[in-house]
């Protein structure tokens, strides 16, 4: 036999060659579910929505649930102790914010011709007022700017819009309470998922990461939020701005929603400050709330929270756009604490010394 021959390479199976056909295949599938996951969560907004954020709360209220639970509390008596508190709390937010915004709509045509005669009062202060001047015209009523706001179709908007926000407030509460009474159920059947040991112990210590971030953020985050719209609403009123508590409470809410609420406060208070303010003065209400969040987010929330709940600023402006779109304030509310949620499994599988989930569970 020659040498060629003997050391000749034999040639490769067409059958054992790698295919990238069942690759793009799979991916094409992965795809596709994502597709319709999204498509499903966004056509089910009115149920998902509002149990997602009932999940986002039973966290929360977990440790607290399980103090209770320590005096000998059943489940269910201690879950329905926190439903209710949760009813009394969003009650008195929606008797806070009642008669104020009552007042605020019925001003609101006032209130838009004092910002469009503001406005058009800054038109010589810039470069391009020609074009203005062109495009509105000199005489601020023939200007076509003016907005009129039926108040019939106001209420009307709000009848229609009542009973659906009604329905979402009576999914999340009963989700909320279905939720803390079986949240040992619900663990233990993830539980039973696995098919040995150590995936039952690793899934615990998820579950157990999962509700400790969560629970610490929004009960961190709870009193920081509250604690600033106190201040907030102490700044509204040392500068004279008209019902401060409605703004401090706008403050607490819309800072759940990072970057985003505070865009959203800037530009409202802006609004306010025209309305009610004259000459540089009218600066004063949002730079007053600009001043107490950046002390909120310099000083305030990095010494609570500290590093380890520190999240990638990109990766929460992201979540947080995602699911404003996907389901609008309430999908805000939750963006971080899905994240976290995220974060936590992610953190879960990178190899570190194994620690009990009853030991992580104490600790919160």
């Amino acid at each position: 036999m020659s040498l060629t021959h003997r050391n000749a390479r034999p040639k490769p199976d067409p059958s054992t060659r790698p295919e990238a056909l069942p690759i793009v295949a799979r991916w094409a599938i992965v795809l596709s579910g994502g597709v319709i996951v999204l498509a499903g969560l966004d056509a089910a907004s009115m149920v998902f929505a509002p149990l997602a954020l009932a999940v986002v709360f039973g966290l929360m209220f977990a440790p607290l649930a399980r103090r209770i639970e320590e005096f000998r509390v059943p489940p269910a008596i201690s879950a329905l102790i926190l439903t209710l508190a949760m009813t009394g709390l969003l009650t008195a937010f929606i008797l806070a914010f009642a008669w104020p915004l009552s007042v605020w709509f019925e001003r609101l045509p006032e209130i838009w011709a004092k910002i469009q005669a503001e406005i058009l009062s800054w038109q010589g202060t810039f470069p391009d007022a020609a074009t203005l001047r062109s495009q509105f015209g000199n005489d601020p009523a023939a200007s076509g700017m003016s907005v009129t706001v039926d108040g019939g179709k106001a209420v009307e908007s709000a009848f229609l819009l009542a009973p659906a926000m009604v329905s979402q407030i009576i999914v999340f509460l009963a989700g909320l309470y279905f939720f803390i009474a079986t949240r040992d159920s619900l663990r233990n059947g993830l539980i039973g998922l696995c098919s040995t040991p150590t995936q039952c112990r690793r899934v615990d210590r998820v579950i157990a990461r999962v509700e400790i971030a969560v629970s610490h953020y929004m009960l961190a985050i709870t009193a920081i939020n509250l604690a600033m719209g106190v201040c907030v609403g102490a700044v509204m009123w040392m500068i004279g701005a008209p019902t401060p508590w409605l703004w401090g409470i706008l403050a607490c809410i819309m800072n759940f929603v990072p970057y985003v609420g505070t865009g959203i406060m800037v530009v409202l208070l802006l609004g306010v400050g025209m309305t009610n303010f004259e000459g540089w003065q009218i600066f004063l209400p949002a730079l007053g709330h600009s001043a107490v969040n950046l002390a909120e987010n310099q000083f305030v929330t990095p010494q609570v929270l500290g590093r380890t709940m520190t999240l990638n600023p990109f990766a929460v402006f992201f979540a947080i756009l995602f699911w404003l779109w996907l389901w609008g304030p309430i999908g805000g509310l939750v963006a971080v604490p899905l994240l976290l949620v995220a974060a936590a499994v992610v953190e879960s599988g990178r190899p570190r010394p194994a620690v009990r989930a009853s030991t992580l569970r104490n600790r919160a």
